[in-house]
């Protein structure tokens, strides 16, 4: 179909001079209609290549998170889990993870102690983790102690021992608007602080119980996880309250000087 672009060319086709002002102005919205269209077929295609990158970006970086059960025979089954399956998990291995972070966070070893703060707030909420580097008054400062405590050479060295644990209540609760629950556990700890040449300060050994709230990530947040965060938390223990306080039953400090 022949495209009519200026007067001469609308008098060449027989239209007189008294409809070309009507026709011309047919002709320009027929072509702002045209570049409108254009322009909106250029604005999809750029969408659907942006969605398609997005796909394809998310679909390199997918990661799927299996069990693997070993039993004592030498079998074994690896048992795979669907986002909106419910979390599982076993008491024993609760409890290791409870144990991993006590030890990181309340342990002070001068030449692990930079990994061992890294380590321990894997396992703290968003709230906790603020106030674990926070470097405003009242606030932790885990860099800068576990700088001062690695170039310290008289730095004393705790040690922390577990005990057991008691998982004594289950609460209901709401996280991104979503239901869930939040365990309450009381973890019972050794403490032993110790010189620098290891050997065990008067009053070093002490009794503690660690008071901790915590809840296990859902499995579609832990399915995003990165493969380092998922070998020092593989279950997706998030702690959101902790606090250490003395044991009142027990308090056992061995002699200064005493090694253990």
């Amino acid at each position: 179909m022949p495209v009519i672009q200026d007067e001469k060319e609308l008098k060449k086709a027989g239209v007189s001079d008294t409809e070309v002002p009507r026709e011309v102005s047919k002709l320009r919205v027929q072509n702002n209609r045209y570049f409108v269209i254009i322009l909106l077929l250029i604005a999809g295609h750029f969408v659907q290549t942006w969605v398609s990158k997005v796909a394809f970006d998310k679909a390199q970086t997918t990661k799927e998170v299996v069990y693997v059960k070993l039993f004592p025979d030498g079998n074994w089954h690896v048992g795979e889990f669907k986002p909106e399956d419910e979390q599982i998990y076993f008491r024993s291995t609760i409890d290791r993870s409870l144990e991993s972070y006590a030890k990181n966070r309340y342990g002070q070893l001068p030449e692990t102690v930079k990994r061992n703060y890294a380590e321990a707030a894997v396992f703290m909420s968003d709230a906790m983790m603020a106030d674990f580097v926070s470097t405003q008054p009242g606030g932790f400062n885990a860099s800068q102690r576990a700088v001062d405590i690695a170039n310290n050479k008289n730095s004393d060295r705790v040690e922390v021992t577990w005990r057991f644990a008691d998982h004594y209540d289950r609460i209901p609760a709401i996280f991104n608007k979503k239901s869930g629950e939040v365990i309450r556990s009381n973890v019972y700890l050794t403490v032993v602080t110790k010189t620098s040449n290891g050997l065990v300060k008067q009053n070093g050994v002490e009794k503690k119980i660690l008071r901790v709230q915590w809840r296990l990530l859902p499995k579609e947040q832990l399915a995003e996880k990165k493969q380092d965060w998922l070998r020092v938390n593989p279950l997706g223990l998030e702690i959101i309250e902790s606090d250490l306080i003395d044991d009142p039953a027990g308090y056992n400090s061995a002699p200064e000087g005493q090694a253990q």
